[in-house]
Formats: C-alpha cells, structure tokens, sequence
C-alpha cells in the first residue's frame, strides 16, 4: 500500500509543475467549452444555465473551487439531469463531459498533476476508440462509409454523393427509397437488394477506413513516448478536427482536441506547488487513479453488453460511436380488445405521441432489451378511455442492420407483450 501511494504521489502530487501561464490557459478552454455548452444546452430554465455558466467559469480557478464548480456542474446538470434519467438517451460526448467534471472534482490541485491525469485520460480513451472501430469489423473490412452512405442519411452521403454522376445518384436514391419502404412496411426480413457500390466511394471508404484505423491504434501508442509526443498530438488534433468537420460532431471532437493539447505544452520544468505537501492531495490522486482505472476498464464491459444484449456500441459510454452503421428503424405499437384474436394499429393521436413515439424507437433500437421503455408506449394504450382500452398491448420495436456474409440489409424486431 505504501509502494502504491508512493507512485501515486510521484505521478499526480509532486509531479514538476508546467508554465502557469499554459496550464491556466488551457483550463481556461476547458471553461470556454463548458460555457458554450451551458449557453446551448436544452431544455435548462434560464436561472439554471446561469449556474451552470457559474460553475464554467470557477474551472480555471486554484485547487478547491475549481472542485466545487466542476461537482455542481457534474452532479446538477449531467448525473442527475441526464445520465441517471435516461443513460441510453445519453450521447456518447455527455458521457464523456461528466467523466470530464468527475476527474476536476477530484484531482490533485497542482497543474502538474492535474496534466498527467488528462494526458493519461487522452491515451486511453482514443485507443479504446480505435480497439472499438477494430472489433466490429467495419473499420477493418472498409466498408463503414460505403454501408453508411447507402442509408437515407445526409451526414455521410451529402458530401459525396453531389459528386456522383447522376446515373449513380440515381442509384443511391432508388436504394433510399426502397430502405425506407422497406422499414415503414414493418415486416422483419430482408432486404433483397446490393449496396450501390460506386468504385470511388469504395475506395474513398477504404482508405477513410484505414487511415482511422492507423490514426486511432498507433497514435495512442505515439503519445507516450516524449520523442515522438509532440508531432503526434498535433497530427491527431488536425486528424480528429477534420473528421469532425466531415461528420458536424464538434463536441466529441473538441473534446478530444482539448485532451490533445497538453501534450503541446512546453515540458514542465518546475518543481511541484505547496499543495503536494499536503496530506489530503494523496486521497485526491488515488480517486484519480481509480477514475482512470475506470475509464480503462468500462470500454471493455460495454464490448461484452454490446455482444451479450444487442445494446448499440454507440450508447452507455463505450465511445464505440461510428464504429458501427447507424441504426434505422421505428416502432409499431398494435392493441387487441378482449377476446379479439387480430391486433391493430394504434398510431399517435396528437404531435405530442408522436414525438414520444419517435423518442421511445430511438431508446429501443440502441438498447432492445428495454422493456421499460416499450412499457411506456404500452401505457399510452392503456390510459384510453374505458371503452377503447385495449387488453393487450404488443410493441414491436424495429431496426435494419446490415449483414456483411450476405451483403444486405435485415429488418430485425423485437416484441413486447403487456400486461
């Protein structure tokens, strides 16, 4: 136990300290992202994103109060507010942006530590995202983007497809339309037609591919090292700014970016500040400890969640987003009266339904094993008046997923009965 804490003082305590100025500079971009996202964030009452803009600005502040800012922010506005309520809703960058606050709350008050323990945060979260990409084969096969731009969303396939000849426009637009029949029918099985397949975008997905793959897997792995630190994180932040520009996932990327830059700083140089001598700095760093520990080891745990439930790699903080095509799909929800042997349909009564209904989809197709969130839909039936209250309520939740063996899409369901 000595040994350990031993360690621990040498890595987050007395490690040298680096220039204030760039220390307090780069706290101060942390703040500056946090007040952008006090400013948009929805809903919050305006009272409560004055605390939230109040919390932002004590992070560039000395030891204790850049604790408590970064606390509030963390327990107020994400655990309770979001992660908590709803952690299948939750992106990828909240997950990331509590993990973020939960290392302020609870790291040592000198800069030097504080850098080390965001520096060591950086190398394990871009490699996980490169193990992530890696595992679930798109990356590897090169084919993410050519799966991603045949489906009906504009974030892949308007920078691409504009510069198709229009025969191959054509193409892409027929396999839309029949993807999305295909899921509005909401009849599971599969659809019987080839990815388009333009030589340009093939190879433009292979080498995107691949070069994220390089980029993810021997970057982390560059980082380490102080030979080779410095010219690999300025690669990477232009690496992940550009993917970020193609993809419009500021957050994520400014995120990473911010990571990336202190290990641009100049090498720290001076010696430790007055807080490592204190006795309370050594609790401070073994939480860090065991949050980064954590952050080690969660990716792997939602792998197994991912393989074991069906849970999207892009939900529950394995920051596995883009790893895989995204999920498409909806939701029917189908009522049966007593003693009546065929279901109907019960679509939204109002706007109001509607976007519950759109909402509860999104839940079920990232997390199917959910019945609470198919219960909520199911509840809607049974809250009609006595004499249109069903007996039964069935919610099939619907997705496509893409089937490399057979190089086609499958609309997949999965059902839920109540009571």
């Amino acid at each position: 136990m000595r040994t350990l804490l031993a360690r621990l003082r040498a890595a987050f305590i007395t490690a040298p300290e680096p220039p204030r100025g760039a220390a307090v500079g780069w706290l101060c971009l942390l703040s500056a992202y946090f007040l952008y996202r006090a400013v948009v964030r929805e809903p919050l009452e305006i009272w409560e994103r004055g605390v939230f803009v109040l919390c932002a600005a004590m992070i560039p502040s000395p030891g204790w109060l850049r604790r408590l800012g970064a606390g509030i922010a963390l327990i107020w506005f994400y655990l309770t507010d979001r992660l908590l309520h709803a952690p299948f809703s939750a992106a990828n960058h909240e997950w990331l942006e509590a993990f973020l606050l939960a290392l302020l709350a609870v790291s040592p008050s000198g800069y030097g530590g504080l850098r080390r323990i965001f520096m060591a945060a950086a190398v394990i979260l871009i490699g996980w995202t490169g193990v992530q990409k890696l595992a679930n084969g798109y990356y590897l096969y090169g084919d993410f983007f050519t799966v991603s731009i045949a489906q009906p969303s504009q974030k892949f396939a308007a920078p691409v497809l504009p510069r198709l000849s229009e025969s191959r426009r054509a193409e892409y637009a027929a396999f839309h339309k029949a993807y999305r029949a295909h899921i509005d029918a909401a009849v599971p099985g599969v659809l019987d037609l080839p990815l388009p397949r333009d030589p340009a975008v093939v190879w433009l997905s292979r080498a995107a591919c691949w070069a994220t793959l390089l980029a993810e897997l021997a970057g982390p792995v560059l980082l380490i090292p102080r030979r080779t630190r410095r010219v690999t994180a300025a690669l990477l932040v232009v690496f992940f700014l550009g993917v970020e520009a193609v993809a419009h996932e500021w957050v994520f990327g400014a995120l990473t970016a911010l990571f990336l830059i202190l290990f641009l700083a100049p090498r720290p140089g001076g010696p430790p500040g007055e807080a490592g001598a204190r006795p309370r700095e050594a609790a401070f760093a073994a939480c860090s400890a065991a949050l980064l520990g954590v952050l080690a080891v969660w990716p792997a745990v939602q792998m197994a969640l991912v393989r074991r439930t069906g849970l999207s790699p892009w939900k529950l903080a394995g920051f596995g987003m883009y790893s895989v095509p995204a999920r498409f799909g909806g939701v029917v929800v189908e009522t049966r009266g007593p003693g009546e042997t065929e279901w109907a349909l019960r679509p939204p009564r109002d706007p109001r339904e509607e976007r519950f209904y759109s909402s509860r989809s999104y839940v079920l197709r990232h997390a199917p094993f959910l019945r609470p969130a198919a219960g909520d839909l199911a509840e809607l039936a049974f809250r009609e008046p006595e004499e249109l209250r069903p007996a039964e309520v069935r919610v099939r939740s619907l997705a496509m997923i893409y089937d490399r063996p057979t190089g086609r899409f499958r609309l997949v369901e999965r059902a839920f009965l109540f009571p």
